[in-house]
């Protein structure tokens, strides 16, 4: 897959139920993207011909013959140009697409051979195309038959399909060109197109090329902007020497860091402080219509929170009527949440009270009831919208309700504002969806709006739990058995990623990444516990057989007994840092191991892991490695923090602690002992097995 150019700019919706498996597949082509040099989600429906012949522009001899990139020096390809507009035509409105690139390197022509466009199996391409240039200015067109289309995902209804083309013959000095058109929704409220690229962007342009009323173009985090025309009629801005984007490990959002355009539809209004007020106020009215209690509602909550002696048992009553005994069409296996799937049509936004009487909904439509259920109940629920921070940090800027497209329903209880997604079916009380935690809430309470800050969760909320008893033998074969269990988040990002999938890829997923970290790892007897279910914890149990485990080192064996970090990298390599760095959220580990020891083998006299301690408690590690002479055997225990006090976001500035901070923990984390013979003297002269913390 190519690696550079990543991100084709596209338009990415706002959908409003915003985090059903449907939203995750819409959002597929973002993940994709995000690593490949071309991948597009496309929203239109199309009916034309695929491939249709249109004269290419001539290309500038000094482009043909240059040997590397005068923007950026040593680079491995360089994007010449690349050109999105947006026209209207009969069939509709149409995104247009043209990208031209320069080879330099033969790592540029790995990186640039294979090309992918992603798209939804009911949408089609139109007037796809695409060439190779040499530097002599010969060149050679893809035919109908190169690009070649597979099934990429399904879920539900929804099938993704991926059309595949390489260049023929690619070398250094060659020049690459494709271009497509697609179909885009206007009736969507808001797009973003990624013009900073994983490879260098010589000219970026965007162009409105008729007019479309109420939209609005705006760009972030890019060199000055060159600007011809109006917004919505016949603009046209140019960005120039856009350098290479490139991910690092923990940063934030790409809308935080990377080079983007934003395309906002604001109706009529065009003054932002208006335009938050509209959107404020037609939500309120909104949600108080939707929520508004009719008998059944009332007599339902009466029901529920009878006996009921404070606010928050009320609440947690509701709340787990609202997940336990409402079918949940956006995650429920029920006949009647696949039926709903299916639709062909989505049907209107449901009011409270059609959900109770149906006893399914989709999630927003879940979060209503949770309020009307509340309001019958003598509550005071408001609506809350926010901005996903796995999208974006701040929506506090002009027009940026339109990413405000995650919601949960929020309670002023004695003065602490608390926020609850009982829509969110994996998402227990009390606690809301990580990508929620930390974000900007507006608050709609009345003709009044409030922003107010999600509370994350505490750190003791998420926890993996690990537990291993294992076999050593002489040869340095590691043999026995596992046990995860997962708490909170992590619980919770175990389910979504086993909802749409059977068992059998479930269960080769865990073991493709034991065998990942540990090559040569067999893995077998893999099995589940509670993964289907709403919430608690989700435990996971598997056999695994490591030859080669341990490295025989003359008559000894050096041994890693922290099995649950043994192969896995440091997580920070680099020397600098371009971007700011950000967890998702707080969360701890607790790994207990036991290593029954070869016969004849003892623990030979060494030291333990360094505990890792950041001075804040930010990072707080501590080990142990102990012997049991009764059992003849090894035990190691790790306890792991991060995030207490819910720090999660930090300056580029502090990068050269937390590098040296995960250099000590990868350190600690892969520490060995050293087994010897009982017959062979240890460095003391004595023949006893000695460790930290021994047990009995």
């Amino acid at each position: 897959m190519m690696k550079h150019l990543a991100g084709l700019p596209r338009v990415c919706a706002v959908w409003r139920n915003s985090r059903t498996p449907a939203f995750w597949m819409r959002r597929l082509a973002s993940v994709i993207s995000a690593r490949g040099l071309l991948s597009l989600a496309v929203a239109g429906l199309l009916s034309a011909p695929l491939h249709a012949a249109e004269r290419w522009e001539t290309i500038d001899p000094v482009d043909l013959a240059a040997k590397d990139s005068v923007s950026t020096p040593g680079a491995d390809l360089e994007c010449l140009f690349w050109r999105c507009s947006l026209e209207d035509e009969p069939e509709g409105a149409f995104f247009r697409y043209e990208i031209r690139a320069k080879i330099y390197t033969a790592r540029g022509v790995e990186n640039a051979g294979l090309l992918h466009i992603d798209r939804a199996a009911e949408t089609s391409l139109k007037r796809l195309a695409a060439r190779v240039v040499k530097p002599d200015g010969t060149s050679v067109e893809l035919k109908k038959t190169d690009f070649v289309e597979s099934k990429l995902a399904k879920l539900g209804k929804d099938m993704w399909l991926r059309i595949s083309f390489a260049f023929p013959g690619l070398e250094p000095g060659d020049v690459v060109e494709y271009r497509w058109r697609e179909q885009w929704p206007l009736g969507h409220a808001t797009g973003c197109l990624y013009c900073q690229q994983s490879a260098p962007v010589r000219e970026y342009s965007f162009a409105i090329k008729a007019r479309f009323a109420g939209l609005s173009v705006s760009w972030f985090h890019v060199p000055p902007v060159e600007q011809k025309g109006q917004d919505d009629s016949n603009l046209t801005i140019t960005i120039r020497n856009l350098p290479a984007f490139a991910e690092e490990p923990q940063m934030p959002p790409e809308r935080e860091v990377r080079g983007w355009i934003r395309l906002t539809y604001t109706g009529e209004e065009k003054d932002p402080v208006k335009a938050w007020q509209k959107h404020c106020d037609d939500a309120g009215d909104f949600f108080n219509r939707q929520t508004k209690p009719n008998n059944a509602i009332r007599a339902k909550a009466t029901q529920l929170v009878a006996g009921a002696t404070t606010d928050e048992e009320k609440l947690r009553r509701l709340y787990q009527f609202c997940q336990d005994e409402i079918i949940n069409i956006g995650w429920s296996d029920a006949p009647a949440a696949r039926e709903e799937r299916q639709r062909e049509t989505p049907r209107d936004f449901q009011p409270a009270k059609e959900i109770l009487a149906r006893g399914r909904g989709w999630e927003n439509e879940i979060d209503y009831l949770f309020a009307s259920l509340a309001r019958a109940a003598g509550l005071e629920p408001h609506r809350a919208d926010n901005a996903p921070r796995d999208e974006l940090l701040n929506a506090k800027i002009a027009q940026g309700w339109v990413f405000m497209d995650s919601l949960t329903i929020a309670f002023n209880l004695g003065g602490n504002w608390r926020f609850f997604s009982p829509g969110d079916a994996f998402v227990p009380f009390g606690v809301c969806p990580r990508y929620d935690e930390d974000a900007w809430a507006l608050i709609v309470a009345g003709k009044q709006s409030i922003f107010h800050t999600i509370p994350p969760a505490d750190v003791k909320h998420s926890q993996v739990l690990r537990k291993a008893r294992f076999a050593l033998d002489t040869e340095g074969t590691l043999t026995g058995d596992v046990e995860l269990t997962y708490l909170g988040h992590e619980a919770t990002t175990q389910r979504r990623n086993a909802w749409d999938k059977a068992q059998s890829e479930i269960d080769r997923e865990l073991s493709d990444a034991v065998k990942k970290r540990l090559p040569g790892a067999e893995v077998s007897a893999v099995r589940w516990e509670n993964l289907r279910a709403g919430t608690g914890p989700v435990v996971a149990r598997y056999t695994v057989n490591i030859p080669g485990y341990a490295e025989v080192a003359g008559q000894r064996l050096v041994v890693a007994p922290g099995y649950f970090r043994r192969g896995v990298p440091p997580l920070f390599t680099a020397a600098e840092r371009r971007y700011s760095l950000m967890w998702w959220n707080a969360w701890q580990e607790h790994d207990d191991i036991e290593i029954a020891l070869p016969a004849g083998f003892a623990l030979e006299q060494g030291t333990a892991p360094a505990d890792v301690t950041e001075a804040g408690g930010l990072i707080d590690a501590k080990y142990s490695v102990g012997y049991s002479a009764r059992r003849h055997t090894l035990i190691y225990k790790r306890d792991y923090s991060f995030g207490a006090g819910g720090r999660l976001l930090f300056a580029k500035e502090s990068y050269p602690m937390f590098k040296s901070l995960f250099e000590d923990l990868n350190r600690s984390d892969t520490h060995s002992v050293v087994l010897r013979p009982q017959s062979v003297p240890g460095p003391s002269g004595t023949p006893n097995p000695v460790g930290k913390a021994a047990g009995s």
